[in-house]
């Protein structure tokens, strides 16, 4: 058994493919007797580090790029709900544990595809489906008119940061409006606006967004958004390729970062979908 530990300080999710490939590389050519033949990247993580201060400066001083981008983000959170009043079970405390729990499920070879299909046929993502039901879902539930959502953006625009292990990821809000009138279409048309604005000022840092923005702070919930979506490959294929009987454990902890935080997989090989539904213990 191998434990990996890896601090979103030196490692984001998209890292664990190139990082898993790495090992397994290495493991098959020590269990053959050879030295690990691992290829030599074209950059590293500092070049990337380096790149960034250069391209948006310092929050203090921040370059043009990051003024505007700034500025587009004060102008898309304004006046925005500081909560999303979900129905709870207990009530909020005041300082948030951070105690939690998981309920994971999947979407079927069947439905994927039809998810798949739907987002072809209106020239979204598949992403943009399911963020669309989502919004649906909460905007009941919370009996609001629109809902903001966090979501993950890889950052990983330039080709050769793909092969790299770093922290790239960065956190945008999706601020989506759900009305009675509209038609499935008009608001995956929408969410999908919203999710092509977002992904234009992905460069932003999120707690630069937070300054920016200036919400209400609170102990008892994070700013800007209390419900996550994220949606990425499954990391197993990667094992298999190298060796068939090779699994992932599940080495998850009780605990949750946000009131709600959807994970969708996309296990291409069965082709569906497995869930993870991360909830705060405190609520």
């Amino acid at each position: 058994v191998v434990v990996t530990v890896l601090h979103h300080i030196a490692g984001d999710g998209f890292s664990l493919q190139p990082l898993i490939r790495d090992l397994m590389v290495a493991y098959t050519n020590l269990r053959d007797g050879k030295n690990p033949d691992l290829e030599p990247l074209e950059v590293q993580y500092a070049d990337f580090a380096i790149w960034q201060r250069t391209l948006l400066g310092e929050l203090e001083s921040p370059t043009e790029r990051a003024a505007e981008g700034l500025s587009f983000w004060r102008t898309e959170l304004a006046d925005m709900a500081d909560l999303l009043m979900l129905p709870t079970d207990r009530p909020r405390p005041h300082v948030a544990t951070g105690a939690g729990g998981y309920i994971d499920a999947d979407i079927d070879a069947d439905l994927a595809t039809g998810i798949r299909g739907l987002a072809r046929d209106r020239g979204v993502t598949p992403f943009t489906v399911v963020h669309a039901a989502l919004a649906i879902v909460l905007s009941r539930w919370a009996e609001v008119d629109e809902v903001s959502i966090g979501t993950a953006v890889a950052g990983r625009d330039e080709p050769a940061t793909a092969e790299l292990v770093g922290m790239f990821v960065n956190t945008v809000v999706l601020r989506t409006a759900v009305s009675s009138v509209d038609t499935v279409a008009d608001l995956l048309e929408r969410a999908h606006e919203t999710k092509t604005r977002a992904v234009q000022h992905a460069d932003i840092p999120f707690e630069w967004i937070v300054d920016a923005v200036s919400p209400e702070r609170s102990a008892s919930h994070t700013p800007l958004f209390q419900v996550a979506l994220t949606m990425h490959p499954g990391h197993a294929t990667t094992l298999h390729h190298f060796d068939e009987s090779a699994r992932l454990i599940d080495a998850r902890v009780p605990a949750a970062k946000f009131d709600l935080s959807i994970t969708v997989t996309d296990q291409a090989d069965a082709g569906g979908y497995d869930l993870e539904l991360s909830y705060a213990a405190d609520i």
